[in-house]
C-alpha cells in the first residue's frame, strides 16, 4: 500500500493502517481485535 501523507488526514490514516493490518494479521487476533474496538 502506499499513501500520499500530505493529503491524509489522521482519521483516514488510522483506518488505512487497521484496514492494511486486519488483512495481514492472523484471523483470531482481527477477530479479538474487531470485538473489543468495534462491538463486532
Amino acid at each position: 500500500m502506499l499513501v500520499l501523507l500530505d493529503p491524509v488526514g489522521v482519521t483516514e490514516l488510522d483506518e488505512l493502517l487497521v484496514e492494511a493490518w486486519l488483512d495481514r494479521a492472523p484471523k483470531r487476533l482481527a477477530k479479538a481485535y474487531l470485538e473489543r474496538t468495534r462491538g463486532c
